[in-house]
């Protein structure tokens, strides 16, 4: 059976030469948005959205553009029942190309930072017309609407943190749909989520995983700072958490407060998954899972060795497989002041090996969230400035994307376990075969001969991988 869904990944990942072959190109500027802050493909549509510009034409509509034609023209035709507020869009979720909803923070005039309301608001137009089907009002000082995903056309989630008497009293909250998002319904949190901001959400089949990190009173007390990852397979009606751990070592702690924090998580299959974060004035990082987000580790990522002394924060992680994935980057600090500066890197891997597709770190806008449609290997990724119209829009391509089918490899693996030597059968002629560690870290590549395989290895347990199958292999001498 033909499997178009493997492609891109497949592709990438034997042919080295691919690596090179990305185009990286700014499709949009002078927008009257200072910062794009989310994107989301949706067949032939783009739609970007940020935070508001500073001049009146801004008021009553939401800061969103999207394209209809591949990036090539943008406009702005949205509008909201609001009204007479500048409407900072942060979150975007299509279900097809004319129903979607975005989340919104309402700014009464001009720009602040927190202490306003948000809202849900949804469009059945395309985006022409949005109207609000939920409202959080501003009582507590909201930090926003951190993230909004989707089990299917009909349940989903929203999450977000709240201050109740400053940065030192951080509380988190969620609301659930189950109508498509006509109507939420706020839950009740687990007591241990208490004072940690939710910095990221996602959902991966029946399963969705959320990150917190230690909100500012726990920090200031205890001078250390901790992610965790909390799941839930009801639809998030309940929460528990399968996962803690300290923030990477090179963290310093007089910098904790700093801008260092977690960024964003994201599963590429049921036990693969990613976290990324920024660190201020260090390094930055990207932690993997290979056991459904119970233990993670550390993998490298290239802007860390690349980038000299500006160490760019990772924002944004985006994996659409296992293998495949994405880090939007930008904005770093030394001992002096923090800059701007951009830079996206792909893997087609896991992580064990990176590709730079756009660096600079002395641009004067940074990068926030990257989607990205590999069916076809189109992506965006968009960026946030200092000026009002200072955001921007870039596309990814490659020309090797959507060309060719390939044939889902199903190989057969003998014995198992092993006693040091084991066989495989079932392979095209000439096909790769990767050895990977259970951490996803490539150990070796070796090519069939007639179709079949007999490989030697040491002690411990393996992930043996050829085309979209993957299967797991003990060695025990």
């Amino acid at each position: 059976m033909m499997n178009k869904l493997i492609l891109v990944s497949t592709i990438f990942l034997f042919n080295s030469m691919a690596f090179s072959q990305w185009a990286f190109n700014e499709v949009a500027n002078n927008l009257q948005l200072s910062a794009t802050l989310s994107v989301e493909i949706v067949n032939e549509k783009v739609i970007v959205g940020g935070v508001c510009g500073t001049t009146a034409s801004q008021i009553d509509h939401l800061n969103m553009i999207q394209s209809t034609d591949a990036g090539q023209t943008w406009a702005q035709p949205h509008t909201s029942t609001i009204g007479s507020e500048y409407l900072y869009t942060r979150n975007l979720h299509f279900f097809d190309d004319q129903v979607g909803l975005a989340t919104c923070t309402a700014y009464p005039g001009y720009y602040a930072e927190s202490s306003d309301d948000q809202f849900i608001i949804k469009t059945v137009d395309g985006g022409v017309t949005w109207n609000s089907v939920y409202q959080k009002d501003a009582s507590h000082g909201f930090e926003a609407m951190s993230a909004m995903e989707f089990f299917d056309g009909t349940n989903g989630i929203v999450a977000g943190h709240f201050d109740d008497a400053g940065w030192f009293d951080i509380q988190p909250w969620m609301a659930v749909t189950s109508n498509g998002g006509d109507s939420w319904t706020d839950i009740n949190l687990p007591a241990a989520m208490d004072g940690k901001e939710i910095k990221g959400m996602d959902i991966e089949g029946n399963a969705a995983y959320i990150l917190l990190q230690d909100g500012y009173d726990y920090v200031d007390i205890n001078n250390s700072l901790s992610f965790y990852v909390y799941k839930s397979t009801d639809l998030g009606q309940t929460w528990t958490q399968i996962s803690t751990m300290p923030f990477p070592q090179e963290y310093a702690i007089e910098d904790v407060l700093d801008g260092s924090s977690a960024t964003d998580i994201d599963f590429g299959s049921a036990d693969v998954g990613y976290i990324c974060f920024a660190e201020a004035k260090h390094k930055s990082y990207v932690y993997k899972t290979t056991d459904g987000g119970n233990t993670w580790s550390d993998i490298q990522a290239p802007l860390n060795s690349v980038s000299g002394h500006a160490n760019l924060d990772f924002n944004d992680i985006h994996f659409t497989s296992a293998n495949e994935g994405f880090v939007a980057a930008g904005n770093y600090c030394d001992e002096n002041a923090c800059y701007r500066g951009y830079g996206v890197i792909y893997t087609a891997d896991g992580g064990a090996n990176w590709t730079v597709i756009g660096y600079d770190p002395n641009a004067s806008f940074s990068f926030t969230k990257v989607d990205y449609d590999p069916t076809v290997g189109v992506g965006y990724i968009v960026g946030s400035g200092i000026t009002s119209t200072n955001g921007r829009v870039f596309k990814l391509e490659h020309p090797n994307a959507g060309q060719e089918e390939l044939d889902e490899i199903e190989f057969d693996m003998y014995p198992n376990p092993s006693n040091g030597v084991v066989y495989i059968d079932g392979l095209p002629e000439g096909e790769i075969v990767e050895i990977l560690s259970l951490d996803g870290k490539k150990i070796k590549d070796v090519h069939s001969l007639n179709g079949s395989l007999e490989i030697v290895l040491d002690n411990g347990i393996y992930l043996v991988r050829s085309g979209s199958a993957t299967k797991k292999l003990t060695v025990t001498k």
